[in-house]
């Protein structure tokens, strides 16, 4: 199941960027099993992945875009790369937690991928979630 974070009563109000955080498995995934110790079978950067979107794979678990792509997209945001892409630190737009596999389920549990999920506590996610989530829980959006 997914879930993305966004404020967009908070947005529409001010004009001040509001990011979008996405967490879930391969549904709305951006490429993070790339840089984990996952299966190739596992990953998404390979064809028929993306082939309608673009001439190449998208790292999706898609034929182009995902969920929180389209999300991305209509609130005025760009396509949130993949948490564990190297050489990423600014969440100014947010970012993609996500992880193709990524069950929370025992049966489905994965440790290499969960244990990238547990580590986010001390990440600068922390921070994005209190500061919106915190001050404006009426409207603070939770899709799921």
């Amino acid at each position: 199941m997914a879930r993305l974070v966004h404020q967009p009563d908070y947005k529409a109000r001010t004009s001040k960027h509001v990011p979008l955080f996405d967490f879930g498995d391969s549904y709305v995934d951006a490429g993070n099993n790339n840089y984990t110790n996952t299966p190739t079978g596992n990953r998404a950067n390979y064809c028929p992945y993306g082939e309608s979107y673009s001439d190449q794979p998208t790292e999706r678990f898609s034929d182009g875009r995902t969920m929180a792509d389209f999300i991305a997209e209509h609130t005025n945001l760009p396509l949130l790369p993949p948490y564990l892409q190297p050489g990423l630190n600014d969440y100014q737009n947010g970012e993609n937690f996500a992880s193709g596999g990524l069950g929370i389920l025992k049966e489905t549990f994965e440790e290499d991928r969960v244990s990238m999920m547990v580590n986010l506590s001390s990440s600068y996610l922390d921070y994005y979630l209190h500061m919106y989530a915190y001050p404006f829980p009426s409207r603070t959006k939770l899709v799921r």
